[in-house]
């Protein structure tokens, strides 16, 4: 099969989870035998896999705008092509096209994104159009938590098929984690560990909140970043932050697996249910973390036993929580070992299987 993978940002994956999702799918799936096509704003004239392509999308630097081009630019390149499944990554504005067409279409999607609080109005409405006209005219429909699945049936009418994240491939033996950590002046197991886009929804500053207001010889690490934010929503968790909360941006590969893994404790404060569940939480299981999560429908459903839940929003709840690992290291310890129990759920290989299946009904 002849696979084209439209609407992310592209591989090698720098950006979120649907880039991961590619980026993992993609390469397993050329291993299958089938040609993948990656439509990336990267230049990566040679992957060095075989039956794996990546098309450069042109990108003019006005994120709306580039939105559309990335959609619209991969419609007009394939059009002629009768053979290639379409598989397309959140809302999706010209899938009636697609259809009309009838062009081989599945659609992936990332929560109720429209919910986010991070968007305009505006934005709102045109993912929840985007989504609403994908889902309806896709051939098939891919959602990453029961939760969503469930939505869409009962508001919708669509049935979708349930397939989660997997956890980040191991590292290779060739990294020194140690290395890492004092790179970027930290010690093992001496901070605490927050990995996403630093937006509303995920809650960092309900963290931050919590985290200053304790005693405690550890550090607060935010992993990542977010161009798309305006000053107002990084301006207040700058604000909220001491000397203990260092924000390193975003790191990647190699790097990035040292300092997940060498965290005390990884937490998932997310305030709403607006996401799916993202790999950076499947990957806490697979890194074997010890985790606090908010009780946001996508958390539980993801974690379950191998995590310490709080009420979403609660600062002093989460404060308390933080405490009390901060002093208990046996019970840090058995929430690893239940996050490692956990993470045997989740299969790259098994994921890559359910999608080819999807692939070859179409």
């Amino acid at each position: 099969m002849k696979i084209a993978f439209i609407g992310t940002k592209g591989i090698p994956a720098r950006y979120g989870g649907f880039e991961t999702v590619v980026e993992q799918v993609s390469i397993l799936l050329t291993k299958k035998g089938h040609k993948c096509i990656v439509y990336s704003v990267q230049n990566v004239k040679n992957t060095g896999i075989k039956n794996l392509k990546i098309i450069k999308v042109p990108q003019t630097g006005r994120p709306s705008i580039d939105r559309l081009i990335r959609e619209i630019y991969p419609i007009i390149h394939l059009f002629r092509d009768k053979k290639v499944i379409y598989q397309i990554y959140g809302p999706y504005l010209f899938m009636p096209f697609l259809k009309l067409f009838r062009k081989k279409t599945v659609i992936s999607t990332d929560g109720l994104e429209w919910k986010r609080y991070s968007y305009s109005i505006l934005t709102k409405i045109f993912v929840y159009l985007g989504y609403k006209l994908g889902i309806k005219y896709a051939s098939s429909v891919i959602t990453d938590s029961q939760f969503t699945q469930t939505w869409f049936y009962k508001n919708w009418n669509k049935k979708a098929f349930y397939i989660p994240y997997g956890p980040r491939p191991k590292k290779k033996k060739t990294t020194y984690e140690n290395n890492t950590i004092k790179k970027y002046n930290l010690e093992k197991e001496g901070y605490y560990l927050f990995v996403g886009r630093l937006v509303p929804e995920k809650g960092v500053h309900i963290l931050i909140k919590a985290f200053t207001q304790i005693e405690t010889s550890r550090k607060l690490v935010i992993l990542g970043s977010d161009p798309m934010v305006g000053a107002p929503y990084k301006n207040k968790i700058l604000n909220l932050a001491n000397k203990d909360v260092i924000f390193l941006g975003a790191i990647y590969g190699e790097e990035y697996k040292d300092i997940c893994k060498s965290c005390y404790a990884n937490i998932r404060p997310s305030i709403n249910n607006s996401e799916g569940i993202g790999p950076v939480t499947i990957e806490a299981l697979g890194f074997g973390n010890c985790i606090i999560a908010s009780d946001v429908p996508q958390n539980i459903e993801a974690l379950e036993e191998a995590a310490i839940f709080f009420p979403k929003g609660n600062v002093n709840i989460l404060k308390k929580q933080i405490k009390q690992i901060d002093k208990n290291y046996k019970l840090v310890k058995n929430y690893r070992k239940k996050a490692k129990k956990r993470a045997k759920l989740f299969s790259w290989k098994i994921i890559v299987n359910k999608i080819e299946r999807i692939y070859q009904k179409l």
